[in-house]
């Protein structure tokens, strides 16, 4: 396992921990509160002489008023939540980002948006609005929006005329990657609780104004005002400083959930680009420049959390969003000399305008970096990792080239796209169901599909999946209507047709999780915090995966013991025997699998991928089998698609 990964688990505990801490923090506020108001009443019994067991009256008014405290909270926090829900555009336009556009593009910003293609590519979501914030010197970006379909990235100038293409990279992913993890929704709804503490302050504040006004004006009677105004400013000047404490403590906590975030965000930026160097190489431009990641719009200290980098200075380190660059550097490159990029010493090569790919790129217009990589200039420690991504890169290019030009054009075309799609599902089909899948495509699509299917059937399994592959990434760049209406072609194919074999049974759940993500159909939300509930489909996943990498079974037991031991999970998992046989009824148990797999939380989800991994990685070559059914598996758990192909040398573990 690679240590981006051991960053991320890392990240993700300590990040569950500090939310729990902000969940106490916010109980011991309401109870504290309830036990203030208790106190008073009790007091007011005392002083008038009302005849009650104290006590009793206490624990009644502290049962009142914790769900009355905790409603003020949570209407406090809704409106916040909701006020915040307009969408990434405003938070751009208000911090002085100006969009960009396909058609009104120069070359700065060519560049800008073609890095934020292959990066939306690469981690799997939609392509969001760019917006570059001209007036900013600072090297710097943001990512903002409540969800994946709101989300828009920005950039500062200087963070486009300061970095080199690679350091871009890397910042971009970085921004891309809190939309991925839900970084902005989490960081919203800290927002919306700190605000409904700070809503208990604020009736606190009002009971003492009220007090203050009910003694000047005597109430009812001089003697009775100035008994409830002073109960009123007593009540308010009990729970003021305990709001105001756990507003504080809320605060810091929050920082730290961010801080978090940011480590989580960088490691997860290096999975998406392979790229160590671009990511820590910006953070290294940012120290040694003058400027920093400062921006000096007057929105920036309400916003300073989106931002790639403080974009503000804190009082105290306890309140600081991001942690230190130094620490950032140290956890990407951890023989860091302590030595920033200063000006003198960047040498930024322009922009030629070209697309480049990232190792999980899956787009066709594509072309991998590993030639960019300076290999004499790596670290001894990074230097497997390097490689490896090197030798992938290189074996997809050459791959690539296989591919007869006239498909790979035919990919770059919208309806080219989807012809290409479908005509690798049909040369997959049984000959005697083949008449009856081709009279199922649109009528528009089928004379484009006719005369391409010759030519595609003949392909070797690597080259098949490379063009679906190319194909599939094409289809981002189609509008919403057009998404919505293959989508449909899809449907109507599932429904009429048989599935022949495990490519058609692949492809359709790629193509429909694919569009439907792209549309923005909301995945199924997390039910299951472990492996337990729904290790009897583990099971059946992995044995399956190991029949299908291993026909002859030969290392079954052992690959699959193996694969366990990357689920952290003190249940027992056994290995079934598959009749490879009777594979399509085997695939209807994969896809009850796979439905239940995919509403685990995000530590199982990971187990499963990586066990996935260790499986078609044991015998150190990719099987056509495998290479479909790892592109299955990332699909439904919520992962970027793998460029892995059949015939592929790979590291056991990779």
């Amino acid at each position: 396992m690679r240590d981006f990964y051991r960053h991320q688990e890392h990240a993700l505990v300590q990040t569950a921990r500090l939310v729990t801490i902000l969940g106490v923090a916010l109980g011991g506020t309401v109870l504290l509160s309830a036990v203030g108001i208790g106190y008073i009443v009790v007091v007011f019994n005392v002083i008038e002489q009302v005849p009650v067991d104290l006590w009793t009256a206490f624990i009644e008014t502290f049962a009142v008023s914790v769900p009355v405290i905790s409603v003020v909270i949570a209407v406090g926090s809704f409106i916040k939540i909701y006020q915040l829900r307009g969408g990434g555009s405003v938070v751009a336009e208000q911090l002085g980002g100006t969009l960009i556009s396909d058609g009104h593009a120069d070359a700065s910003h060519r560049k800008v948006l073609n890095i934020v293609e292959e990066i939306a590519i690469a981690s799997g979501v939609l392509v969001p609005p760019v917006y570059v914030m001209e007036g900013e010197p600072g090297i710097n970006a943001f990512a903002a929006g409540y969800s994946h379909h709101d989300a828009v990235i920005a950039v500062t100038r200087g963070c486009i005329d300061r970095l080199s293409r690679e350091q871009l990279q890397g910042v971009i992913a970085h921004e891309f990657s809190h939309i991925f993890n839900g970084d902005m929704r989490l960081n919203i709804r800290a927002i919306g609780v700190l605000h409904g503490i700070l809503t208990l302050t604020l009736l606190a504040e009002w009971f003492i104004h009220e007090g203050l006004k009910i003694m000047a004006t005597g109430g009812r009677g001089r003697r009775d005002g100035t008994f409830v105004g002073v109960a009123f400013v007593i009540c308010g000047a009990i729970i003021w400083p305990i709001g105001t404490v756990g507003l504080v403590l809320s605060l810091v906590i929050k920082s730290a959930i961010n801080r978090q975030r940011e480590y989580l965000a960088d490691a997860s930026a290096v999975e998406f680009t392979r790229n160590p160097a671009g990511l820590a190489g910006a953070l290294k431009v940012i120290g040694g420049y003058a400027v920093g990641g400062r921006v000096r719009n007057p929105s920036a200290v309400e916003a300073s959390h989106l931002f790639f980098t403080d974009g503000c200075r804190g009082f105290s380190r306890l309140f600081h969003s991001h942690p230190p660059l130094e620490d950032r550097i140290k956890r990407i490159e951890p023989d860091w000399d302590g030595v920033h990029l200063f000006e003198e010493e960047r040498d930024i090569a322009p922009y030629g305008g070209a697309f480049q790919g990232t190792m999980n790129l899956i787009g066709g217009s594509s072309r991998p970096r590993a030639q960019q990589v300076d290999r004499t200039t790596l670290s001894a420690e990074r230097d497997e990792e390097i490689e490896e991504a090197c030798a992938w890169s290189v074996h997809n290019e050459e791959m690539l080239s296989t591919i007869p030009p006239a498909l790979l054009e035919l990919t770059q075309d919208k309806i080219g796209a989807r012809v290409t799609l479908l005509t690798t599902w049909l040369a997959n089909s049984r000959d005697a169901n083949r008449a009856k899948q081709l009279s199922l495509i649109p009528e528009a699509l089928r004379p484009a599909v006719e005369a391409f299917l010759e030519l595609v059937a003949t392909l070797e399994d690597f080259q098949q999946i490379l063009l679906f592959d190319t194909a599939l990434g094409a289809l981002d760049r189609q509008s919403g209507a057009e998404l919505e209406g293959f989508l449909r072609d899809v449907d109507h194919l599932l429904k009429r047709s048989q599935i022949d074999g495990l490519f058609q049974w692949a492809w359709f759940r790629l193509v429909t999780q694919y569009l439907g993500d792209r549309l923005g159909v909301e995945r199924a939300k997390p039910r299951y915090g472990t492996l337990e509930p729904v290790s009897e489909h583990v099971e059946a996943l992995l044995s399956f995966l190991v029949h299908a990498g291993q026909p002859d079974g030969g290392l079954g037991e052992y690959t699959f013991r193996r694969a366990c031991s990357q689920l952290r999970s003190q249940q027992e998992f056994h290995f079934l025997r598959c009749d490879m046989s009777n594979v399509l009824g085997l695939l209807e148990i994969i896809d009850v699998a796979l439905d239940h797999c995919s509403k685990l939380a995000a530590r199982p989800r990971r187990d499963i991928l990586l066990a996935s991994g260790a499986c078609i990685t044991a015998d150190r070559d990719i099987s056509w089998n495998e290479a479909l059914l790892i592109r299955v598996i990332c699909s439904a758990l919520n992962y970027p698609l793998p460029t892995l192909l059949p015939g592929q040398p790979v590291t056991p573990g990779a």
